[in-house]
């Protein structure tokens, strides 16, 4: 997994600097607002790398996250009983045990 964040992290910050070259390259061809904005990327370029690599490993994060979640879930259902309850009833005092398997059967 680290192989993995490293070598995202290596593309990411070769793709920002080719970005922020080509958006370099790019600014004597668009209007006068666009040139000053695409001046600016340029000439702050660590600034922008920085700010490109902090959104591709957040959205890198994000996606391993959604994998990760899908793949648990997907085992964690597959090791349950085909006749385990689908509905739990967590922290439940002693005192509450009579009331709740009087009231089980009703809200069923």
């Amino acid at each position: 997994m680290l192989a993995g964040a490293a070598g995202t992290l290596l593309v990411l910050v070769l793709a920002a600097f080719a970005l922020v070259r080509a958006l370099n390259l790019l600014r004597g061809q668009v209007g006068i607002a666009w040139r000053y904005g695409l001046a600016n990327i340029a000439r702050r370029a660590q600034g922008s790398v920085t700010q490109i690599l902090a959104f591709g490993l957040g959205i890198m994060v994000l996606l391993l996250l959604s994998l990760v979640r899908t793949d648990l879930l997907a085992a964690w259902q597959a090791k349950l009983p085909v006749d385990a309850p689908n509905q739990f009833v967590i922290n439940v005092q002693p005192d509450q045990v009579q009331p709740m398997q009087a009231f089980l059967p009703r809200a069923a």
